[in-house]
């Protein structure tokens, strides 16, 4: 009885550890994944800017 206690608490243990280790790889994929989304959304900003620099430099000379 008392070896089968000491084998769940192992288990249990166990499973902390690798629980936590789960959660790490989760925060550790999703920290990347929004460090690339943050580096698309600057690109996508850095090129609407220059859309916006485009249209202004063929307005100005248009006239």
């Amino acid at each position: 009885m008392n070896d089968l206690m000491k084998k769940r608490s192992k288990q249990k243990e166990y499973q902390k550890i690798l629980n936590v280790n789960l959660i790490d790889k989760r925060k550790t994929f999703l920290s990347k994944l929004f460090l690339q989304m943050s580096d698309f959304v600057q690109l996508a900003d850095c090129f609407s800017r220059l859309f916006d620099n485009r249209q202004a430099f063929l307005s100005l000379h248009q006239e």
